[in-house]
């Protein structure tokens, strides 16, 4: 027994002795790899957590380090493709998409040739858009530049073609910083009519862009800050409208909120974009307006527009159910135009119980030539049981169709309004 002890503690002494003599004749390099190893397995995480916001997080292999110094798609590589794009038939919307995603993609480093490079665009229409989306990206990244360059580049376009280059440039501002953006519109000057415009669509697009990407309470509070005036309700039309798109009720909450006296483009807007969505929601918030707000009777042309495209019944009857003004010719004109589609003597009723005799007329015409091409018989049945004059019975019988002749006023052409 006292054997056996003897000759393990005799054999954990020898292995003992053998791993420190294999240890010991390491080599001094095979040592520093050793620690370098475990130093870089320590590191390695505090170097990833420490990198610049924004910047992508890479590891610490020699492949990844070779890819972060050579990007894929340099510049050069793009003004290449877009030399063979240029180069290349340009009468398709896929090779004009494609000539604008590339200067987009110019534009994120060189964004001057980006805007010399999209003349070469032989389409106009394409041209400007491909500019619209440059200055976008341009001031999206750097709008101080942008702006500098606008303010001598833009001063002798047409003020249609500088307008909507510098709503881009807007745009392109808000996505980086709507606040900014919004305070930068709205220290330009308003002296004229048509600077006030300009700087309304301006700070409208920075509201619009602003509420699209998530900061509607933010829009709201900037808003709700301003000075009362006109701009200050075009900014709340501009939000309402924005606001309405998605969420309807909120937005008719908030339009209450303000009480009776708030503008009545505030509420049209609310009304228009309802409509789209949920026109007998609209109509119902509508009648809860008192019977001489004027909204109701130029709301209801744009409820009668959505409704009746799917019930013709229902729309009529809210229709109805509003008391008769001069106001509401246009909601009834709006019906006719539907309801003739399905129900031409019935759409003949409506457009002679509009009481402009310009647009009465006009409709009258405009169902006859439907009437007489989709029922002749009973088109004439209705002359003959009508009192009107012969001579008023012969111009709605050389009626022309309804797809042809113009508006009252030189209004929408045939079809529906």
């Amino acid at each position: 027994m006292k054997t056996s002890k003897i000759s393990i503690l005799i054999a954990a002494w020898l292995i003992s002795i053998l791993i420190a003599y294999y240890v010991g004749s390491r080599s001094p390099s095979d040592k520093v790899e050793a620690e370098e190893s475990n130093a870089a397995a320590t590191t390695a995480p505090i170097v990833e957590s420490a990198k610049p916001y924004g910047q992508p997080t890479t590891t610490l292999t020699q492949d990844s380090a070779l890819h972060a110094a050579t990007p894929e798609r340099t510049a050069d590589v793009i003004r290449n493709e877009l030399a063979i794009a240029l180069a290349g038939p340009q009468n398709t919307l896929q090779a004009q998409k494609e000539v604008q995603q590339l200067l987009q993609e110019l534009a994120e480093t060189n964004p001057e040739e980006a805007l010399q490079l999209a003349g070469q665009i032989e389409s106009l229409r394409a041209r400007e858009d491909a500019k619209l989306a440059i200055l976008e990206t341009w001031a999206s990244a750097d709008p101080s530049a942008a702006m500098a360059w606008a303010e001598s580049a833009l001063a002798n376009e047409p003020s249609s073609v500088r307008n909507a280059q510098l709503r881009a440039i807007y745009r392109g501002y808000a996505m980086l910083n709507p606040r900014a953006a919004l305070r930068a519109a709205s220290l330009l000057s308003d002296a004229t009519a048509s600077e006030r415009r300009l700087k309304s669509r301006l700070m409208g697009e920075v509201i619009e862009t602003q509420i699209e990407n998530g900061e509607l309470m933010a829009a709201k509070q900037t808003i709700e800050l301003m000075e009362d005036g006109d701009l200050k309700n075009d900014m709340l039309r501009e939000m309402v409208d924005e606001w309405a798109s998605y969420d309807p009720e909120a937005a008719a909450a908030y339009v209450d909120s303000l009480g009776p006296d708030v503008d009545t483009g505030i509420k049209l807007e609310l009304v228009r974009e309802w409509a789209e969505v949920n026109p007998a929601a609209a109509a119902a918030w509508l009648e809860g307006l008192d019977d001489d707000d004027p909204t109701v009777s130029r709301a209801a042309s744009e409820i009668i527009r959505e409704w009746a495209r799917y019930d013709l019944t229902a729309s009529a009857e809210w229709l109805n159910s509003i008391p008769a003004s001069p106001d509401l010719d246009r909601a009834v004109a709006s019906y006719t135009f539907r309801a003739v589609q399905e129900d031409p003597a019935t759409a003949m009723t409506w457009a002679e119980s509009v009481t402009n005799n310009r647009m009465k007329g006009y409709l009258q015409q405009r169902v006859a030539g439907a009437w007489k091409e989709a029922d002749p018989d009973g088109f004439q049945e209705y002359l003959d049981a009508s009192d009107m004059s012969d001579e008023k019975k012969e111009k709605l019988t050389n009626s022309n169709s309804w797809g042809s002749g113009r508006g009252p006023g030189g209004g929408a052409r045939g079809g529906q309004p």
